[in-house]
């Protein structure tokens, strides 16, 4: 587990940012795994030695903040445990922290997560609205992977909103952005939440069909 590694080699370290690194790496890797409590304790610990005077060397080194993307990813953790309280109180903090950066790349990101967190309490308005908000502002500074996010959350919003079909098409299109990209970690929840508004619509043989391809790609 070099997650677990990286932590333990840096867990006393002087380079407070490598440290943060380290703890980042090793609880998003436990979250993946399906390790909740672990990953809380290991993204706490970052966001507890993260300093926003760290903005400009995390996104050089890590490619993105990592004390505003712990927090995104604390509040999704709240968010699929059922909390949308401690999800929407971790948002806030991300959102309050990055609009001191002022980086617009940590902006789309933060609220493509809120509109994760709001899928996984089913709350379909603000899923909508968030998802709105995601797939303007993405499309607006040219990130095609958030707007592809934004667009598959709003697709899956109408679906249960109307009862019809009329999001198919934009989850759809989401799917073939992230399959053609060969990018993998977004696509089994993405197949998940596809054959979640399927059942909705009443499309069971395809929904059926959607749940395997997700359940497949778990194992690739």
């Amino acid at each position: 587990n070099y997650s677990a590694e990286a932590t333990a080699m840096f867990r006393d370290s002087n380079m407070p940012l490598f440290a943060l690194g380290a703890r980042f790496m090793d609880g998003v890797t436990r979250l993946f795994q399906g390790d909740y409590v672990t990953a809380k304790d290991e993204l706490k610990l970052a966001v507890e030695g993260y300093d926003p005077a760290f903005h400009p060397l995390s996104v050089q080194a890590f490619g993105d903040d990592l004390g505003t993307f712990s927090l995104t990813y604390l509040q999704w953790i709240s968010a699929i445990q059922g909390d949308f309280v401690e999800a929407t109180t971790l948002n806030a903090e991300a959102m309050r922290i990055a609009s001191g950066l002022k980086d617009k790349a940590i902006d789309t990101r933060n609220l493509a997560y809120a509109m994760s967190g709001a899928q996984f309490v089913e709350a379909y308005d603000m899923t909508l609205t968030l998802a709105e908000q995601v797939v303007a502002l993405s499309t607006e500074l040219c990130y095609p992977h958030w707007a592809a996010v934004g667009r598959f959350g709003r697709g899956w919003a109408k679906c249960h909103l109307s009862g019809e079909a009329d999001g198919v098409e934009d989850m759809q299109s989401s799917l073939a952005f992230f399959d053609q990209l060969g990018q993998r970690t977004p696509l089994s929840s993405f197949y998940t939440g596809y054959a979640d508004a399927m059942i909705k619509i009443g499309h069971y043989e395809e929904a059926r069909e959607i749940a395997e391809r997700g359940l497949s790609l778990i194992h690739i």
